[in-house]
């Protein structure tokens, strides 16, 4: 669980390894109820149990190491993020909220209709909504850049000017929004309100998506844009500034 800005801090994570759910619960109230803390969040993947030792169900307060990528595993949910625009560093008001979530049912419905996806678990971080879908993958490269290009996929069918899909949430040690926890970002206002982040719905069987499902949505990206390399400029050397000149002029 890892809390980021801590206490208004910018720049300070607090971040702890937890095994005990109530422990886990008593370490998190002096975070959950203070109106400084923006977002609580939790790594979705189970990472190497050799990190508990960093903070045993506890959290450490400015932690300089946290959990990366080479930490994971596997990889056992799809995570799928519909982020309402909006300025950066504030809340989403209820309409934004509304589309996210109207936003969220919309790729369920296409992934089950069309590439026979299992129910996900849906639930709201706060702002916006998310999909989580089981999987079953090892944490490399493939599975990686096909997460990538899943979630390129989706946007490219579903971005519009109200929300978009975050094509950014692909790598392997990702954290999420910790549900039950409030969303505080910038001041709460009528228009804008600070929510509290929650499972809206989970199916009765929680079923994995199937490698090949996955295979077949990553292949629904379109094409990268190759990025187009500037030639180095030249430069001119000016007269007098010969490497002998400048050695003259050292000496």
């Amino acid at each position: 669980i890892r809390i980021l800005n801590a206490f208004g801090v910018k720049g300070r994570s607090d971040s702890g390894y937890f095994d005990n759910f109530a422990q886990a619960a008593g370490a998190l109230q002096q975070y959950a109820v203070s109106p400084k803390n923006p977002g609580i969040y939790f790594v979705l993947n189970p990472f190497d149990s050799e990190l508990m030792a960093r903070a045993s169900n506890r959290f450490q307060e400015r932690a300089s190491d946290t959990t990366q990528d080479v930490d994971i595993k596997s990889r056992r949910w799809f995570f799928i993020d519909c982020d309402p625009k909006r300025k950066t560093g504030i809340s989403s008001t209820e309409e934004e909220w509304t589309a996210s979530k109207l936003k969220a049912e919309a790729v369920k419905e296409w992934l089950q209709m069309e590439l026979n996806f299992p129910e996900p678990v849906m639930c709201s971080s706060g702002n916006g909504f998310h999909l989580h879908y089981q999987i079953d993958l090892l944490a490399d490269d493939d599975s990686r850049n096909m997460i990538k290009n899943c979630l390129r996929a989706l946007a490219a069918k579903f971005d519009d000017e109200a929300v978009t899909i975050d094509t950014k949430v692909f790598n392997a040690a990702r954290i999420c929004k910790l549900y039950g926890t409030m969303a505080r970002k910038g001041d709460h206002t009528e228009h804008r309100p600070h929510r509290m982040s929650q499972i809206w719905e989970v199916p009765d069987s929680i079923e994995c998506v199937s490698a090949f499902g996955m295979l077949e949505l990553s292949q629904l990206a379109p094409p990268e844009k190759a990025r187009a390399v500037a030639p180095a400029a030249k430069k001119e050397r000016k007269p007098g500034k010969s490497p002998v000149d400048r050695a003259r002029a050292y000496l």
